[in-house]
């Protein structure tokens, strides 16, 4: 394989998905990288919908594209470019590369990480939101910024909600368990405790407490504070409900944590708001909106910062 292809996958490879599932594969036909949907990876019971499939998917997409980019390398990129076979998600064809390499770029996708700790207090500049914001205008997808502190209280409470209601479900633990790990994993995907700063010995407990024991009212205090201490709530919302709009969310997604690293800031999506349908109403009602939200994501400052979560090789990646 070509050593240009083969790092542009590996950026591929270290995006975020839905409890770092890492729904996706890679097949190399020529210079053209085909992207498609791993369906053994995807979350049969907490995600019936694919909405976190198709938004990790968006994800994994841009860090191609702009690792392409960095390296002068993106000739063109076709979306869902078979009407009869949907489970090929892209097409990206491929250049040579010029010498000149973004490497500031390449810094900032390999950086990126979820951060979840309570942020500092510390406002996040008017400039940079108006920035995200302006990233995520486009036909399908627009972005809403909370900075109020009575309506972030309110969310919280939404999200503590949700979180409840979620773990009170016995299969949605007994899915999520699957995909805990303990801090000396030899796995490439899951959460290990690490990735919140769970102690060792802890850790090797994770995935019984979660499929044994109801930690939702833990959990979701834990949440709760999370969202107190930031200082911005990002929503992405999509005006119409299908893979197209749900993959380019998750484009804009990615396109923003990438920002918000490479600006020293750091940031953590919450999804159980946005999958609970009796919270999501709720959600939507405080926000006045009539488009569907499909990711809260809340962004600040942090001087806490963790190992960073397993990821595949390219080679376990790849299809023929």
């Amino acid at each position: 394989m070509d050593k240009l292809i083969k790092q542009v996958l590996y950026y591929g490879t270290i995006a975020p998905s839905s409890h770092n599932t890492q729904p996706w594969s890679f097949k190399v036909i020529n210079s053209t990288v085909e992207v498609y949907v791993d369906d053994k990876r995807t979350l049969k019971y907490s995600d019936p919908r694919k909405w976190e499939t198709y938004l990790s998917l968006g994800a994994c997409l841009t860090n191609l594209l702009e690792a392409a980019k960095a390296y002068d390398a993106l000739e063109k990129v076709n979306i869902f470019p078979e009407v009869s076979n949907r489970k090929l998600i892209a097409q990206i064809i491929l250049k040579k590369g010029s010498k000149s390499v973004n490497f500031n770029l390449l810094r900032a996708i390999k950086q990126r990480q979820t951060n979840r700790s309570n942020y500092l207090s510390k406002s996040v500049s008017v400039d940079l939101l108006k920035k995200w914001q302006k990233m995520a205008t486009s036909d399908m997808v627009s972005a809403i910024i909370v900075g109020d502190r009575t309506k972030i209280k309110e969310i919280a409470q939404l999200q503590y909600d949700a979180t409840m209601k979620a773990f009170s479900d016995k299969k949605f633990r007994e899915e999520l368990s699957l995909w805990v790990r303990n801090n000396l994993t030899r796995a490439h995907d899951g959460m290990p405790g690490y990735v919140t700063n769970i102690p060792l010995l802890l850790s090797f407990l994770g995935s019984w407490m979660i499929k044994n024991i109801n930690i939702g009212k833990m959990q979701g205090g834990v949440e709760k504070k999370w969202i107190l201490s930031s200082p911005t709530i990002l929503i992405l919302t999509i005006k119409k409900n299908n893979p197209e709009s749900l993959l380019k969310a998750g484009q804009v997604f990615e396109q923003i944590a990438i920002d918000v690293t490479a600006n020293n800031l750091v940031y953590a999506p919450l999804g159980a708001i946005i999958e609970t349908p009796e919270v999501s109403q709720k959600f939507k009602s405080l926000l006045s909106i009539d488009e569907t939200p499909v990711m809260l994501i809340r962004i600040g400052y942090s001087n806490k910062r963790y190992k960073f979560a397993p990821k595949r090789k390219v080679e376990e990646v790849l299809i023929s």
